[in-house]
């Protein structure tokens, strides 16, 4: 931090003033006691004037550029997952629709008020499964991402699954309309 020059001037002037008059001048020691309360009155000026000056000086917030945005964390993870699944790699395309599947799992599990057995059982069973969801399109992507399918082809291009997909339809655009359907449900 910079020495501030008006600082240095009034430290300066008033001690050897306060001194002088100390030690050649026999003043009223009232006075003398002004002197000191004005020496330490200017010098908390000083430094109040400095800090708010610092303050006020402070650059305002931006939003990082482009090049400085870094994402961290689950959802980075997620994100280069689905990039990978969009390229088709079947495994990364497996931890994508767990996830999306274990998501909606606990929505319901949260919207019906279940316990983690009472769900499990529920969605062992296709009828009990299908008397809670009443949409084909998660029906369908609930079988098909059941825990038991590890190689998770019933989602894929390959097969399918889904009602209007193309043979040319990214892994991102079934997912995304999977995630729309269960955003939609209740």
């Amino acid at each position: 931090m910079a020495v501030d020059l008006r600082l240095v001037v009034i430290v300066m002037v008033l001690v050897p003033v306060i001194l002088a008059s100390y030690l050649l001048f026999p003043i009223d020691p009232s006075l003398r006691w002004a002197l000191y309360i004005l020496l330490l009155v200017a010098i908390a000026w000083t430094v109040i004037r400095n800090l708010h000056q610092g303050a006020m000086g402070v650059p305002p917030l931006r939003p990082p550029e482009d090049g400085e945005r870094h994402a961290s964390g689950e959802l980075t993870k997620l994100a280069m997952s689905l990039r990978r699944a969009d390229r088709g790699l079947k495994y990364s395309q497996m931890i994508v629709a767990l996830r999306v599947r274990n998501a909606f799992l606990e929505k319901v599990r949260s919207n019906r008020g279940l316990d983690h057995q009472e769900l499990t059982s529920l969605m062992g069973d296709p009828e009990k499964r299908s008397g809670i969801v009443h949409d084909p399109l998660i029906l369908r992507f609930l079988a098909a991402t059941a825990e038991e399918d590890l190689l998770f082809s019933k989602v894929t291009t390959r097969e399918p699954l889904l009602r209007g997909v193309s043979r040319g339809e990214s892994f991102s655009d079934i997912i995304g309309r999977v995630v729309s359907a269960m955003e939609a449900w209740n």
